[in-house]
């Protein structure tokens, strides 16, 4: 294993304190992914390196792997030390927005999920749609934009929503999402399930845009209130029951969406 430093492109997905005077950081690479990784003194100081270390922040980071921690950690995930950094986009817009951070902090959740999976071609697509989701957020229907993130990363997570025939008949042809089948069913089968477990022909569609369309190609996401909130809830339930991928977050924005719709 090479020592010396390499440069990468990453957005902070989280820093917290590792003693008294260090930082532990997890980063998502273009090319690696995932990467845990400690910054020696940044938790006292107030140099760029500090500043680059802020969760959510775009920057290019000079890092190599870690010999005493790695050591010390022998069987867990490979650890990198943090020596520099460059700031390319803080997105404060984000940050200083409660909802949009929150919005935001879900996304990352879903990314550490991806720890460990293989492929320069994965890794780089998810980067380049959280880079265009941090865009989006303060200027787009956050809501809408974290809908459209969350079916990409389902697709790049291997969730199948590729299916163009019904699961009971295999009838192909106009086929509507099913939350019980958690498939596809066509609108004739459709017919016997009871109203609310199935999104209708319009949202599918949507559902299915969103799945194939990079969210670096759009610029603005508008869509109803209530289809995104129906779109939310299927997301919600995907990515949990075929990834088992839920978050602190995550049910905090669930709940105050119940109150909400409550209220």
């Amino acid at each position: 294993m090479s020592l010396t430093f390499e440069t990468i492109r990453a957005i902070v997905l989280d820093a917290k304190r590792y003693g008294e005077k260090h930082l532990l950081v997890t980063l998502f690479s273009e090319k690696i992914g995932i990467m845990r990784c400690i910054a020696y003194g940044a938790a006292t100081s107030a140099n760029e390196l500090a500043h680059a270390l802020l969760p959510l922040t775009l920057g290019i980071y000079y890092v190599r792997p870690s010999t005493f921690l790695n050591a010390q950690a022998r069987g867990q995930h490979a650890l990198f030390e943090v020596k520099q950094a460059q700031i390319l986009k803080g997105h404060q817009d984000v940050t200083a927005d409660p909802a949009c951070s929150l919005y935001a902090l879900i996304m990352c959740d879903w990314m550490r999920a991806t720890e460990g999976m293989e492929g320069a071609d994965r890794n780089g697509e998810l980067f380049r749609e959280l880079e265009a989701a941090l865009r989006l957020l303060p200027s787009q229907s956050a809501a809408g934009v974290l809908c459209h993130f969350g079916f990409r990363a389902a697709r790049a997570l291997g969730i199948d929503l590729e299916g163009d025939s019904c699961l009971r008949c295999g009838e192909k042809g106009e086929v509507v999402y099913s939350f019980r089948e958690t498939g596809y069913l066509c609108t004739a089968c459709a017919v016997g399930e009871q109203t609310g477990t199935y999104l209708s022909a319009r949202q599918t569609s949507l559902m299915r845009k969103m799945v194939h369309v990079p969210l670096m190609r759009v610029n603005t996401i508008d869509l109803r209130e209530t289809t995104v909130n129906t779109l939310l809830r299927v997301l919600f339930a995907i990515l949990e029951e075929q990834a088992g991928i839920s978050s602190k977050p995550l049910r905090v924005l669930t709940q105050m969406r119940k109150m909400f719709d409550e209220s």
